[in-house]
């Protein structure tokens, strides 16, 4: 009997989730309005040459179980009033079947940042991502607050902030959406190359002062011996873009 009774119940819970799944909240596509807003530092001045990106969260697998990932990464660059437009889409289809992709709420997420700035995180007001439209609920102007105090403060205020930029970060050696986001990797680098000029990177005792970005190739070999990156060349592009700024050049 006991058998038996196992067998039923391992037999009902995929007919139960097939019953339940359609039932569950899951627009047929998303639509992503243009996203329009002023960014302002805490005195209320427009901070122009800001780069903002948008991040689109997507939940995939039953129930939405597991697996928070980027549907979408979009960036804009603020002009001299500090205004800004991410373009959005007009359709895109959802994933059909079980493993569906949905959106997480509160999306999408924002993020600004500038050298000389906190990195800045805005989630969105939207609480249901069962519809189709999405809509961004904040009211602007975004507020970017200035980096004050020694360096080593406002380092150390960066620091603190730092982990709002990883999602919008892709890697530089595998893929190739890191060419999308030059300006961002820019203003992070300069952030990071002043902090290496002062001492401010913490290290070992005896180990070289080295940049981040080559660190983060050693990695990436250490990681992946046997493969060269999909789009090469970040490292000597950032290189080269530090050359400019020693000689007073402006970036691409």
């Amino acid at each position: 009997m006991k058998t038996r009774a196992g067998l039923a119940l391992v037999f009902c819970i995929p007919v139960l989730s097939l019953l339940i799944i359609p039932l569950m909240p899951r627009p047929l596509f998303y639509m992503q309005p243009p996203i329009r807003d002023t960014v302002v530092d805490d005195r209320g001045k427009s901070v122009a040459g800001t780069v903002v990106v948008a991040i689109w969260r997507a939940e995939e697998g039953w129930f939405q179980a597991h697996g928070a990932r980027p549907l979408d990464r979009q960036m804009a660059i603020t002009d001299d009033k500090g205004e800004f437009t991410l373009p959005g889409w007009t359709r895109r289809w959802n994933a059909w079947g079980l493993n569906r992709r949905v959106l997480k709420t509160d999306q999408p997420e924002i993020v600004m940042y500038k050298f000389g700035y906190v990195p800045t995180l805005v989630v969105n007001n939207l609480k249901n991502t069962s519809k189709s439209l999405l809509i961004w609920q904040i009211e602007g102007p975004l507020v970017l607050k200035t980096l004050t105090g020694s360096p080593t403060d406002a380092y150390k205020a960066f620091s603190d902030h730092v982990g709002v930029l990883n999602p919008t970060m892709p890697s530089l050696f595998i893929g190739c959406e890191w060419q999308k986001f030059k300006p961002l990797f820019v203003e992070f680098d300069k952030q990071e190359q002043v902090a290496e000029q002062l001492g401010l990177i913490v290290r070992l005792e005896g180990e070289p002062v080295r940049p981040w970005y080559a660190k983060a190739e050693d990695n990436f070999k250490l990681q992946f011996p046997d493969r060269k990156p999909d789009c090469p060349g970040a490292t000597e592009w950032l290189e080269s873009e530090r050359l400019k700024r020693k000689n007073g050049m402006s970036s691409d």
